[in-house]
């Protein structure tokens, strides 16, 4: 991402909440119920933030693509 110019905050963002919806999709199916919120830590244990995942973003963007994604090699290791 940092080659086609993504700030780094936003990268790191997008590629964590990208590992939650992706692993949601993976998941799916097995009966377990996920939060309808996130809640993010610093480096200490802190909350810093916390939402509704349907209102985040990069939750929502990746939750969208990852259908197209689900058949490839990254996927899972992603997940």
């Amino acid at each position: 991402m940092a080659a086609a110019g993504v700030e780094g905050r936003i990268a790191d963002r997008a590629y964590k909440f990208t590992q939650s919806a992706w692993g949601r999709v993976l998941l799916d199916g097995m009966g377990i119920q996920f939060s309808t919120d996130y809640i993010c830590f610093n480096g200490v244990g802190e909350i810093i933030e916390s939402g509704a995942v349907d209102s985040e973003p990069c939750f929502v963007a990746a939750l969208r693509l990852a259908n197209e994604y689900r058949q490839t090699q990254g996927f899972k290791r992603l997940a």
